[in-house]
């Protein structure tokens, strides 16, 4: 067999397989006495994933349309889950930042601009746990959805909807910041931090959000309760003229940058955050729609519980 595969002087061609006699398989011929060319490996489950893939999808796609609220609902009530209000989501996750600001304790100036921001709103809505999923967007109706405490939702129009996004941020976090940058300039001649402070104002009045001063008296922007120069109920401290010529100033000075804002830019920022937002609940939604289609195959009857009855259809028709 040596000889035929090797000494002839014309080389078998192996013309009977239409195969290139490589040694390899010479050396298969000498060891076996027969060469079998090697079949392709196939998966024989191969079939059964692509159709479980398929059928899923499709159940996701069906679960898509169910109502959202009423979905997130039942699922949470399932776990035993009750999703957090959006205030006291945000103050669950800057609640120490606010207090840091508020009794000034980084090492260095603290300063944000729009980018900022706008992280702080993703953070906001990028929660993808069940308990801390506060804010939804229902596409179909062009609404927010807004978890009151109860695992109910109350929904809001676009607009009023992304300002109190903005507002609730600026309730538990942002208004230590503006509050911050003021005694900065007014006590401690960081004049340079002026900048900062125009930009969160300016970003504040797109969502047309007022700021801290407003309403308030110097002593209770420049000093924190029970410090020695704080004076209850709009009192006058050591020093000042009167006890509103500092809020007064700012207050101007919001407005101010408020009229000056072009529709442009406004639309720019408002669009860039609505986008985010829109993309973060959406990517909340898909984990949600592939939590229930993975619960539906060993709990059937909570199917029951989030697909539409009749008259839910009705309605909607």
């Amino acid at each position: 067999m040596h000889c035929h595969l090797y000494s002839r002087s014309k080389t078998c061609n192996g013309i009977l397989h239409d195969v290139e006699l490589t040694d390899e398989i010479k050396r298969q011929i000498i060891e076996n006495r027969l060469y079998h060319e090697p079949k392709p490996i196939v998966n024989p489950n191969i079939t059964t994933i692509i159709n479980n893939l398929n059928q899923q999808r499709n159940i996701i796609n069906v679960i898509n349309t169910f109502d959202i609220g009423k979905k997130i609902t039942a699922l949470a009530n399932r776990d035993g889950v009750e999703i957090l209000e959006l205030d006291d989501l945000v103050e669950q996750l800057y609640g120490k930042s606010a207090k840091r600001l508020q009794t000034n304790a980084f090492k260095h100036d603290v300063e944000y601009d729009d980018s900022n921001f706008k992280d702080m709103v993703s953070k906001i809505t990028q929660q993808e746990d069940l308990m801390h999923s506060s804010v939804f967007f229902d596409t179909k109706k062009d609404r927010f959805l807004f978890a009151t405490g109860t695992n109910e939702w109350d929904t809001m129009r676009v607009k009023p909807g992304l300002e109190l996004i903005i507002d609730s941020l600026e309730k538990y976090h942002l208004s230590h910041y503006e509050v911050y940058l003021i005694r900065k300039i007014e006590l401690n001649q960081r004049a340079r931090l002026d900048e900062s402070l125009d930009k969160y104002y300016a970003f504040m009045a797109t969502f047309n959000v007022l700021p801290f001063v407003r309403g308030k008296a110097d002593a209770n922007i420049l000093y924190n309760e029970g410090d020695a120069n704080y004076v209850a109920n709009g009192g006058v401290h050591a020093g000042d003229v009167n006890g509103h010529q500092i809020v007064d100033k700012y207050n101007a000075r919001y407005v101010a940058i408020k009229n000056g804002l072009s529709e442009a830019k406004k639309n720019a920022t408002y669009k860039e955050v609505l986008d985010i937002v829109h993309q973060n609940i959406q990517n909340n939604l898909e984990t949600i729609n592939q939590r229930i289609a993975e619960l539906i195959q060993v709990e059937p009857d909570f199917l029951e519980e989030i697909r539409p009855r009749r008259r839910e259809l009705a309605a909607e028709i």
